[in-house]
């Protein structure tokens, strides 16, 4: 199964790119079909072996990956990058792992520190957004 799209997070008004069974080639023949951002694909020269190293750690070991990838100018960039995607305690394990990683990225960007309540609900809501999205998308 190979399905990629673009997830908003809206809490830190953030968009992650979501790769389910993709490899490189399919994520930039996606890339090219939907209109990305220009500053964006101006940076894609910039952080491609970044994106390609994410790829290849996900296709070498794990069930998925987390990157966060910064252009020159500070700017980060989110993928969220899964072997497979399917209704099984591994699949939400993954996610929940992923998004753990994200929380740590975005914690760290932002100088946010101890705000237990706010991180419990952030992993929380963030979950269940991708769960449900990647639920009705790999249904198709």
């Amino acid at each position: 199964m190979n399905k990629i799209f673009l997830e908003k997070i809206t809490i830190f008004d953030i968009d992650i790119v979501v790769c389910i069974g993709s490899k490189l080639e399919d994520w930039e023949k996606w890339m090219k079909k939907v209109k990305l951002s220009k500053s964006f694909l101006k940076d894609y020269k910039y952080i491609r072996p970044q994106i390609q190293e994410g790829f290849k750690i996900l296709h070498e070991a794990n069930n998925g990956c987390m990157a966060c990838i910064k252009n020159e100018e500070g700017v980060n960039y989110y993928f969220l990058l899964l072997k497979k995607w399917e209704y099984s305690s591994q699949c939400y394990d993954t996610l929940l792992h992923e998004i753990v990683h994200l929380k740590q990225f975005l914690w760290q960007a932002k100088v946010i520190e101890k705000e237990v309540e706010f991180e419990a609900y952030f992993i929380e809501n963030t979950f269940t957004q991708l769960r449900e999205k990647l639920n009705i998308i790999c249904k198709k």
